[in-house]
């Protein structure tokens, strides 16, 4: 496998056509679709389905889209922190967030760390927590914003305050008071994130009730959409009001097993004081 065929492996990814990518990659179709068969032996999987009227692509070819992509952008960080050793300063800081984390990265502290390191640039990425923990795992970023539950043993962590857990709705539909007990969600059609569906099933489970779920999604912001057109109320953890719409009201649910943290995760003996200045103004 080299560089160059994954390269037109992403832009046949991309289009999901033959003649199109070519044309892109301002090259014949023929020798394209020989690389593309040639990545497949090579492989030994299918990595597009064809027919004559479209192409649509594989199962394993979503994975080595996913992995194409972060060894590519790994070669470039690679190049570019060779090329600035010289320096002694990294040109780019590379920053992963979940969405209900974002509120952390505020313009403010963003500005104040830009006071010390005035040549910085920051690269953003936005995911799930399993999203982002891929990635630092992988080099792609320097630092993770994420949120618990997650396997925190092999990375540097500093947890931030615990937060509640909140339920998001419409007033015009469901009158919810400002501070609800687990038990009030049962009569609910509940929209979750997946990754908190174990930690609030198993507390409705000790409570005795059952829930009903309408909806799973994986982002804050989806899932808010999803409550302001009637689907149903969000369970969200508190910082996600940052994402509500006017129309939308907030009730904090009582109860400390449903409390998650903000978290800050480093690779293990990574760390560095590019890195360390900005946690510090995170914190």
């Amino acid at each position: 496998m080299n560089i160059k065929r994954l390269e037109y492996f992403l832009e046949i990814a991309k289009t999901l056509n033959i003649s199109k990518a070519a044309e892109n990659l301002h090259m014949a179709q023929p020798p394209l679709t020989a690389q593309l068969k040639l990545l497949e032996d090579e492989l030994g999987t299918k990595l597009f389905n064809r027919t004559t009227r479209k192409m649509t692509i594989t199962e394993a070819g979503e994975r080595l889209k996913t992995r194409a992509q972060q060894i590519l952008e790994l070669i470039e960080t690679t190049e570019q922190e060779v090329e600035s050793i010289e320096s002694g300063l990294i040109p780019e800081i590379k920053i992963g967030f979940v969405a209900s984390s974002a509120a952390l990265l505020s313009p403010k502290k963003l500005i104040d760390y830009h006071k010390l390191y005035p040549e910085m640039k920051f690269i953003m990425k936005e995911g799930s927590t399993h999203m982002i923990l891929d990635l630092l795992n992988h080099g792609l970023i320097d630092v993770g914003f994420v949120r618990t539950p997650f396997n925190a043993e092999i990375y540097n962590v500093e947890y931030l305050e615990p937060e509640p857990m909140i339920a998001v709705y419409d007033p015009s539909i469901y009158p919810l008071n400002e501070t609800i007990k687990i038990n009030e969600l049962e009569s609910l059609p509940l929209v979750l994130d997946k990754r908190f569906l174990d930690i609030i099933e198993n507390q409705a489970h000790a409570s005795g009730i059952g829930l009903k779920i309408t909806c799973l999604g994986e982002d804050s912001r989806s899932i808010l959409a999803w409550t302001q057109a009637g689907l149903g109320v969000a369970i969200l953890p508190y910082s996600g009001k940052a994402f509500m719409s006017q129309s939308l009201s907030f009730a904090v649910i009582d109860s400390k097993s449903l409390e998650t943290r903000p978290a800050i995760v480093r690779l293990k003996n990574k760390d560095n004081k590019i890195i360390d200045d900005l946690v510090e103004i995170i914190k």
